[in-house]
């Protein structure tokens, strides 16, 4: 990231593999293989969250690997990262985003 971090989640999927997700206040989420260090996508969401935002709050199902993560400017966004780590074209980030809808007009948090 290259902003602060603002929230992480780690677990082992339902496959037994290690995941790291962090969201940032770069509007990035990452997922990470934490044995490895290495990171294995980048997601910027700045497609469907209107407007200067931070991401706030992010938290993954360990079995779906859905992930749900809110913003500073009210957004829940839902996104499926196993179908994230299965594509090939890293440039698409909308396709796997299930939600984005702005609940509020302050924080979700």
């Amino acid at each position: 990231h290259t902003l602060a971090v603002t929230g992480i989640d780690l677990m082992i999927t339902s496959s037994g593999s290690h995941l790291l997700v962090s969201c940032s206040d770069d509007q990035t989420i990452r997922l990470w293989d934490p044995l490895e260090g290495k990171q294995l996508r980048q997601v910027k969401t700045t497609q469907r969250v209107a407007n200067w935002h931070t991401l706030t709050y992010l938290t993954v199902d360990p079995s779906s690997l859905l992930a749900i993560c809110s913003t500073q400017n009210g957004y829940l966004c839902v996104w499926d990262f196993a179908a994230a780590l299965a594509q090939e074209d890293h440039d698409n980030d909308e396709s796997f985003l299930v939600f984005a809808k702005k609940l509020m007009t302050g924080s979700v948090e």
